[in-house]
């Protein structure tokens, strides 16, 4: 029996699945498209359960398409930066400012106003900008008080779809990268940053990964239902 492993793209237009056998190969592929929602302009907004139902889309139409074929392991990527806020019992508090996302373009520049640029390079390796976490966040807590105090953790949206397959809450280094309140250099969250935003980090998944790490394997009722081994 040939070996393969999925890839699951959560894009800004679509989520798009693949299996690829060991040789890097093609085998199957799908496609599926969601809304862009703009209620205001310069605000940016997706559904995360709208990837979700994306994935569990695509991933079906590819492995119907294989045959005597054993999938080892699912591989996630996506767009960065967007900011998906889990509520206490599960439940996602609001719809997910994207990466396009312009609203939090003040708290930005009163982030980069607290910092030297050396302090900004040496912690953060970069400035501040309106779709990174922590400007967004700020401007919740400003903004909208009630969906910020409602908040369990703020994940990315490969973040959320790993949480919905595995249980588990984590974020992954080169996403990390796109909050600012990351210590690059040590691949950490930085206390330093944390306090230079005001905000706790409890807010963000302890667990942060490397790119090739293991994040976890499928729930049971999620690999039953999409017909996979847990």
């Amino acid at each position: 029996m040939k070996q393969c492993v999925i890839g699951i793209d959560v894009g800004t237009s679509g989520t798009k699945t693949i299996a690829v056998d060991q040789e890097g190969k093609i085998l199957a592929s799908a496609l599926a498209s969601y809304p862009l929602y703009t209620p205001q302009a310069g605000w940016n907004e997706q559904a995360p359960e709208d990837w979700w139902q994306a994935a569990a889309e695509t991933l079906k139409k590819v492995t119907g398409q294989l045959e005597d074929t054993e999938i080892i392991g699912i591989g996630l990527s996506g767009q960065m930066q967007g900011s998906v806020l889990l509520r206490r019992d599960g439940t996602v508090a609001d719809t997910c400012m994207i990466w396009m996302d312009q609203r939090s373009c003040g708290e930005a520049e009163e982030l980069n106003a607290r910092l030297t640029p050396e302090e900004t390079m040496r912690y953060a390796a970069n400035y501040c900008l309106p779709s990174f976490w922590a400007a967004k966040l700020l401007w919740l807590r400003r903004h909208q008080p009630e969906v910020f105090d409602s908040i369990r953790k703020v994940l990315f949206p490969k973040d959320y779809l790993r949480w919905k397959m595995t249980g588990e809450i984590a974020s992954e280094v080169s996403d990390a990268s796109c909050t600012w309140l990351l210590d690059l250099p040590s691949r950490q969250w930085s206390d330093r940053l944390f306090r230079t935003a005001g905000l706790s980090r409890e807010l963000v998944p302890e667990r942060l990964l490397e790119s090739q790490d293991v994040a976890g394997c499928l729930l049971p009722d999620v690999a039953e239902r999409w017909g996979l081994r847990p």
